[in-house]
Parts: C-alpha cells; sequence; structure tokens
C-alpha cells in the first residue's frame, strides 16, 4: 500500500506532482544560489497584484546574501508547497512580473546593499495549462517580429509574425537593457551571448504537449500561431518558443520524476553556462619568444572546443595577446581574412581517424566494426545513416542545420569541447595532444595548427557518441583524461610512445605510438584498455589524474596509471604497464592495491630519481582518503607492497583528499620532502553550500621510508600577511623565515574554507609553486566563475624564503600587528586559476575563465620568479632531486 499511499498524498494532481518533482530538483540545489518563488497570481505576495513587480516570495538579499541556505531555504519551500492552483492562466503577465522584478533594485543587491552587475537572471515558467488570461500583463506587441533588434543590434533568431504572445515577452526581456544604469558584465555563453542585464526563460510543460516536437530543429521564422484557435497546444509551441527567444531550454514532464529530472536538468544548464578553460602546457622549460604556451577550453551551450597557441611576449613578462594560432579559426568559415593559418583545417574531415572500436584497430569509416550503430533515430527530424553521422563526427559539416536539407546538430567548428583533458606537447615532432568530448584524441601540428590525425579509444560509450549529431544532444564526456608522451630521448627505442586516459567518459587507459604523426597507421594503436563497465578490470576506475611514462631500473620502461574514482571495488591501486620496445604491455599489469577498503581511488602521483641515473627510483601517490603512498622502484622488478607514510586529516580528524600531483624535493641536508595540497572539485557535492566543506591544507612532509603518525608529528604554520600589491592585486603572505623545530617531521597550513587545492605543485629550487583554488559562490562578482591564489612557499619549512621572496618585485603585506611579511600568495581573479607551468623565471596559470574574443591568449597570467638565495637555478623535475645548495 506505501506506493498507492505516496502517489495519493503527492502525485494525485498535477499541482501536487509539481511540488514534488520541484522539491526534489531544488533538493540538489546548492546554496551557491539566489532563489525567489511566485505563482501566476502572485498569490501570497505582498504587492498582491498581478501587475506588479514585486514576486510572491522576491529574492531575500537582506537575509545570507539571499543564498539559497537556512532560513532562505525553508521559507521557498513553505512557500512552494502552500501554493494552490485554480482560476485561469495569465502566463504572459506572470512572466512579464518576474521580468519587472528584474529591472528593480533588490534582485541586483547583495546583503550590504550593493548592486553586482554581473548576475545572471532566469525566470523558469512551470505551467500545466495554456495561457488564457491577460492578468497583469501589458501589451509588448510584435517584440521579437524581424526587424527587432537586440543590444547588440541582432534580430531574432526566430522571428514570428504575431503580436503579444508568450515569445514576445520572453524576446522583449532577454534582448533589452534591464538595468541601463549598470555597467554590462554579464557572463556570456555561445547560447546565451548578451552581456547586458537580461532574463533568460526556461518553459517546463506539465503533462501537455504543443504541435511541435521540441526534438526537432525548431522552424525559423516560427510559424505556429498561438493567438488563433483559442487554448490549444498551439500554446505550449509557444512556451517552447518564449524559451528559444529567451536563450533557455524547453521541457515536457509528464510525472513527478520526469518533471524533477527536468527542472534539475535546467537548474545544471543554468550552472553550467560559462567558457572554462582546462590547464596550459608549454613547448618548453624556456621563457623565450620562441617558447609556446598552450591553453586549452570549451564553451558550454554549443560544447565546442577550442585551443590557443601563444609564444610568450616581448618582454617574456606574459603570454603574448597575439596568438600564433586559435585552432577554431583554422577551420573553413571561422576563420579571419588576415588569418596566416586561415582554412590550414579546410581538409579535416578527411584526415586519418583511427579507431579499436568492436576489438581491432581500423580505420573510423563504414567499415569498421559495429558501424551501423551509427545509423540513429530513426522516424525522427534529424534521423541520420551511419555513413553520414561517421562522417559529421568526422567532422564533415554539410548535412548540419543552415545547411541544404541539413538537420544535424549545427556547430560552429567541428572540434568538441576540451574540459580536464591538459594539452601534451612533444618537441622531435612538434606536435600536441589533446582530448576532446567529441570521442576524440586529436595529435595537432603546433606549427600551423594543423589536426594531423584523430583517434577513438574503443570505452568510449559509442550510444551516446552516435547522438553528438542530434539536435537534442546533452553533454557527455568522452576523451577527457590526461595525456603523457616519452620522448625518443628518455627511452632506447627511438620511439614517442602517449598513454591516455578517458577521464569521465570511461574507464582505463590506451597506448599510440606517435613517432610519425603525419602518418598513422593501423599498427600505430598499440593497446587499449578502455571500457565502459568494471567487469574487465574492478580495480580500474575513471583516472581523473595524471599518467605517468618512465625509464625504470633494469632497462624497464613503466607506464603508472592511478587507478582514479568510481572503481568497482572501490580501491586505491596504482596501475603498473611494463612497456617492450615497441610500447606494447609485457606481461599483465601489475596491480598494486594500497587500500582495499573501498570508497577510494588513487587520484595523484609524484616521482623521484635519487641517484640521478635517469631511472624512477620511488612513486609516490595520494588517494580520496588523504593517504600518501611510497612505492620502491630502486630494483628491476615493481615492488609488491606500499609504504604509507602519512594520512592527511584535518584539525577535527577529518580525512583530507589529495586530487593533484605530489611535488619532490631534497634539503640542502639531504632529506627527501613532499610537498602537495588537499580537496576536491569532482561532483556537484564538492560546490560550496552543498555539504559541510572541510578545512583544507598545504603540506610539507619529510619521506624518511616510515609512517608519520598524525599531523602532531608536523609543525603548523599559518599565513598571517595580507593585503594588496602595488597595482591593487589581492595578496598574502606566509610566516617569516624560521627552519623547522628539529622533533617535526614537515609542516602544514589550513586554507580558509572553501579555499583548496586540486593541482599539482612544481618544485623551483627551495620553492614550492603550487595554484589553489576558491569555487564560485555567487557572493560577488569576482566569486561568479571563482577565483584562487598563486602560491610560492619554502618546500622544506612551509614559510617564505630565508631573504628575499619568491616572485620578483612583489612586495610585502602586513598582519593584524602591522608587521611585515613578504607576499608568498598572488590573488587571481576572472576565474579558478589552473595548474601554474614553470617555464625559466615564470610561472603561469589559465583563469579558467577561457576566451578567444579579439584573438586573446586563452585568459593566462603569468607571475616573473625569483629563485631565492640557496636555490638552484634549474628546473626540478622527476628525473633528479637536486640539492639546494
Amino acid at each position: 500500500m506505501q506506493n498507492f499511499a505516496n502517489w495519493y498524498q503527492y502525485h494525485r494532481t498535477r499541482n501536487k506532482m509539481a511540488k514534488a518533482g520541484a522539491s526534489e530538483a531544488f533538493g540538489r540545489l546548492g546554496e551557491n544560489y539566489r532563489v525567489g518563488f511566485d505563482t501566476i497570481w502572485n498569490r501570497g505576495g505582498s504587492g498582491a497584484s498581478t501587475a506588479g513587480s514585486i514576486p510572491a516570495y522576491p529574492i531575500p538579499y537582506a537575509t545570507d546574501g539571499g543564498l539559497f541556505k537556512s532560513t532562505n531555504r525553508t521559507t521557498f519551500y513553505s512557500r512552494l508547497q502552500g501554493a494552490g492552483a485554480s482560476d485561469g492562466t495569465p502566463l504572459k503577465g506572470a512572466l512579464q512580473r518576474a521580468a519587472r522584478y528584474f529591472t528593480t533594485d533588490d534582485p541586483w543587491k547583495d546583503s550590504n546593499g550593493d548592486e553586482l552587475t554581473c548576475r545572471q537572471n532566469y525566470a523558469i515558467l512551470t505551467t500545466d495549462g495554456y495561457w488564457n488570461n491577460n492578468s497583469g500583463y501589458t501589451a509588448v506587441g510584435n517584440a521579437d517580429a524581424a526587424t527587432a533588434k537586440d543590444v547588440d543590434g541582432n534580430a531574432p533568431q526566430y522571428p514570428d509574425t504575431y503580436s503579444d504572445t508568450l515569445a514576445d515577452v520572453a524576446y522583449k526581456y532577454w534582448s533589452t537593457d534591464l538595468r541601463t544604469g549598470m555597467a554590462n558584465n554579464v557572463l556570456t555563453s555561445a547560447v546565451d551571448p548578451a552581456d547586458w542585464q537580461h532574463m533568460v526563460t526556461f518553459g517546463v510543460s506539465i503533462g501537455l504537449q504543443g504541435t511541435l516536437n521540441p526534438d526537432n530543429p525548431p522552424p525559423s521564422p516560427w510559424n505556429v500561431d498561438p493567438t488563433t484557435g483559442g487554448e490549444s497546444a498551439k500554446r505550449i509551441d509557444d512556451l517552447w518558443h518564449a524559451a528559444l527567444n529567451g536563450r533557455g531550454k524547453f521541457v515536457v514532464a509528464n510525472d513527478s520524476d520526469k518533471f524533477a529530472s527536468a527542472l534539475a536538468n535546467a537548474l545544471a544548464t543554468i550552472d553550467s553556462r560559462s567558457a572554462s578553460g582546462s590547464n596550459i602546457a608549454s613547448s618548453s622549460t624556456k621563457t623565450d619568444t620562441t617558447t609556446l604556451t598552450f591553453v586549452a577550453g570549451f564553451t558550454s551551450g554549443n560544447w565546442t572546443g577550442d585551443l590557443i597557441a601563444s609564444p610568450f611576449n616581448a618582454a617574456l613578462s606574459g603570454v603574448s595577446t597575439q596568438p600564433k594560432w586559435i585552432l577554431s579559426k583554422t577551420f573553413p568559415g571561422v576563420a579571419d581574412t588576415d588569418n596566416t593559418y586561415a582554412n590550414v583545417n579546410a581538409n579535416f574531415a578527411s584526415r586519418t581517424v583511427l579507431t579499436m572500436k568492436g576489438g581491432s584497430v581500423s580505420l573510423f569509416d563504414t567499415a569498421m566494426a559495429g558501424a551501423s550503430d551509427f545509423g540513429v533515430r530513426t522516424g525522427l527530424a534529424d534521423a541520420v545513416t551511419a555513413e553520414d553521422n561517421i562522417a559529421y563526427l568526422k567532422g564533415d559539416q554539410s548535412k548540419e542545420q543552415g545547411q541544404t536539407n541539413g538537420t544535424l546538430r549545427k556547430r560552429a567548428w567541428p572540434i568538441g569541447d576540451i574540459v580536464d583533458s591538459s594539452p601534451a606537447y612533444v618537441e622531435d615532432t612538434k606536435t600536441v595532444y589533446v582530448g576532446a568530448n567529441d570521442g576524440m584524441l586529436h595529435g595537432i601540428d603546433t606549427d600551423t595548427g594543423e589536426v594531423l590525425f584523430s583517434y577513438v579509444p574503443k570505452g568510449i560509450d559509442f550510444a551516446a557518441m552516435a547522438n553528438l549529431s542530434a539536435t537534442s544532444y546533452d553533454h557527455r564526456y568522452f576523451v577527457d583524461g590526461q595525456i603523457e608522451v616519452i620522448g625518443q630521448g628518455d627511452q632506447g627505442n627511438g620511439k614517442n610512445i602517449l598513454i591516455g586516459a578517458l577521464g569521465r567518459g570511461g574507464r582505463g587507459v590506451f597506448a599510440l605510438d606517435v613517432t610519425d604523426p603525419d602518418s598513422m597507421r593501423v599498427n600505430d594503436v598499440l593497446w587499449d584498455n578502455t571500457t565502459q563497465d568494471g567487469t574487465t578490470n574492478r580495480n580500474m576506475g575513471y583516472v581523473l589524474g595524471a599518467v605517468r611514462i618512465r625509464s625504470g631500473n633494469g632497462g624497464k620502461t613503466y607506464a603508472f596509471v592511478p587507478n582514479g574514482i568510481d572503481s568497482p571495488n572501490g580501491s586505491a591501486t596504482l596501475f603498473v604497464y611494463e612497456l617492450g620496445t615497441s610500447g606494447a604491455i609485457v606481461g599483465a599489469p601489475t596491480e598494486l592495491v594500497a587500500d582495499a577498503g573501498g570508497g577510494n581511488g588513487l587520484m595523484s602521483l609524484g616521482m623521484a630519481d635519487l641517484n640521478a641515473d635517469g631511472n624512477v627510483d620511488v612513486v609516490y601517490g595520494g588517494d580520496l582518503k588523504g593517504n600518501v603512498y611510497r612505492w620502491d622502484f630502486s630494483a628491476a622488478t615493481p615492488p609488491t607492497t606500499a609504504v604509507k607514510l602519512f594520512q592527511a586529516k584535518n584539525s577535527s580528524g577529518t580525512a583530507q583528499p589529495i586530487t593533484g600531483g605530489i611535488g619532490v624535493g631534497r634539503d640542502a641536508s639531504g632529506n627527501i620532502f613532499l610537498g602537495f595540497g588537499t580537496g576536491r572539485f569532482i561532483s556537484s557535492s564538492d560546490m560550496p553550500g552543498v555539504s559541510a566543506q572541510q578545512v583544507q591544507s598545504i603540506y610539507g612532509i619529510k619521506d624518511e621510508n616510515s609512517p608519520i603518525a598524525s599531523r602532531s608529528d608536523l609543525q603548523p604554520r599559518t599565513i598571517p600577511f595580507s593585503g594588496t600589491t602595488a597595482s591593487g592585486a589581492v595578496a598574502r603572505g606566509f610566516e617569516n623565515y624560521s627552519a623547522l623545530n628539529a622533533d617535526k617531521k614537515g609542516w602544514y597550513i589550513d586554507l580558509p574554507v572553501p579555499e583548496r587545492v586540486i593541482s599539482a605543485p612544481t618544485i623551483y629550487g627551495t620553492a614550492m609553486i603550487l595554484s589553489s583554488v576558491i569555487p564560485a559562490t555567487g557572493s560577488d562578482c569576482a566569486g561568479a566563475v571563482g577565483s584562487g591564489f598563486l602560491n610560492a612557499i619554502n618546500l622544506f619549512t612551509g614559510t617564505s624564503p630565508s631573504s628575499g621572496g619568491y616572485f620578483s618585485n612583489s612586495g610585502t603585506v602586513t598582519d593584524a600587528q602591522g608587521n611585515r611579511g613578504t607576499i608568498g600568495g598572488l590573488g587571481v581573479n576572472g576565474g579558478m586559476p589552473t595548474e601554474a607551468n614553470v617555464t625559466s623565471g615564470l610561472a603561469t596559470v589559465g583563469t579558467g575563465a577561457f576566451t578567444t574574443e579579439g584573438g586573446g591568449e586563452g585568459n593566462t597570467t603569468s607571475t616573473e620568479l625569483e629563485v631565492a638565495p640557496g636555490g638552484d637555478a634549474g628546473r626540478v623535475n622527476w628525473r633528479e632531486v637536486i640539492p639546494t645548495n
């Protein structure tokens, strides 16, 4: 009887179904949103008027800044559950009232009353009926006529000839600057390019379908007149048209679960509307004008990816704003007329694309195993044959919307979004590799930007890949992991071997021989151990951390792979693949299980060559439970066990996950130190406000090949100094120099909540250079896309250097008593900083707010570095742990 009772209590009417679904969807919403509530009749509102500008429950900006937490959250649910349903359906007046509200001061205010220009404003209009009442509505005429223009002078995408429709209301308040006295500072995306203050409209229809199928391309110009025929399905089409005009999304839900899912997807769409960047890489460790910096990123909404190759500027103080090439602008129809590399990729669709679909290596074409799987969506407007779909996936744009008889999803250019995969550069072939969520790894000529070849791993979700061409495509991950290439000079076989992971796109890794990227063949696919399921190897998860290929002792070459998140066994396991001279796996991979207790995953690695012979001697790993492991690879065969050196826990005893890498250095006395930070930013539950946020820390610990019992064996350090640089940038300082106490085995610094470290450090002399991130909280414009710090701290003491500073001309900041300290942390705004890319004398981070507008270098910030006295001027890498004397 319980199921029936639940249905009777919660779902027997559409109104109750909507309440149940909305409660579930908003229950998943984090605290970093500002949420108001209204009914279409404005019942319960203080204005008590459908023609006013005050919703029933305005955004409570004076309490907790309006964030969706504490009493604000409970009041929202109280209003939601108390809403009744009767009378007509005045949707036009209700939507207009929301827009009027956004023209007032209150929705833009924070708790101090300051109005923030960057706020994005959304109206989610939910209805179980056709609009049939003009209560509260003031006529707007045919606002979306073909002759209409938005603030930038652009015409509507879906114009019509009908007046005073719901679509007219949505377009008017999207295309109009609602606050003309404010700077146009709203974050844009490909779907919503408006930087002026405006309203985005989402439409949710409960149980009612229009005459048009929203899975098919919408008509343009719009040809369904909702003003004739009375209350009919054409007015549900008008709700879809309103969502299109308002640059939102339209969904139809027939039960509470589908409604909750639809609303949750709408909220997720709101959350994802941004452009962002992955990590950066450079072609050399030298800072000169011949070194290229590669910055990858994506634009949400249309899910395109891009890669920018830029030299350092003439002053060698940062990345040039004049890129050598921008990948998107090498494609026909996208390139600038004065672009030297315009149309370099005119033959992109005919390049070599290899795959191991079905378990055997072949060209990615209609002759490959399972090619018929790509003939999909039979009976729909965007149905596609296998032949046409494979051509589309390879880059053919002739069947896209906007082309003659085109029905497939339109792409601005045929490179998919690059989210978590970071560029990997190979010097001897001048090639850069990156994974994309178009289902492929791409190899690109760094001289020209030409894509030389692509590879489709066998373990991606091919059914999802087939739907990349669907007009209703919802974002998925495919080739989203990290890449490593060992060059010819680093091993004796004269080959370049690439190891790549799928990241969030699937489990496992694959290997290619990329010695000759200009002429890739089927036998250059060495092996592919990727899969969607967990039955192949129950210790293999989604590999999000860096994979590494290193020369080992005894003439061996190894690929080291941390097993990542969500392995079926939930273990923390280091996979070790011995590679033969061809790059093929020798025997079965070695699985070094460090923790079999479940709920874990090995996320990050560190390497050390202790005797400078070019071979890795020690491998370190960090896991989701904060454990740091040590594996001894000094012998000719891999070890069988690990030493658990330490478990990172905060002062409350809560484990701190280690998801970035581990840096290794040796002090003047010969002590080996490991440097790392803690924190995670993997899923929506890691956002500030979703759950209780734990204190995260930065650590420097000694490796004495024996466990450190607890953080009480470490010396606590602090960040006592704060202020600004001479240019006004936020800055902070670590403690002034002092040696560690003799009885301490390292140090730690607790970071303010919600700051955390999710990337690897670089050891540069005595300095540990690492980024820390502060995820978006929504509390201010700088926080809208997150922020963070570029930090430089003495690896061996957890302080500033013994004299001077690590940042050139950085100056000092003060503590609460007015004492001065050297700047050791520089604030990064406009996005969360990526992992620091350190070249000689310069540290560069991407800001996370990726853009190619006006040329651009992908949004990077660079800081000049000094090697403090006692430090070594060379860049320290895995090959040798360099002493500081």
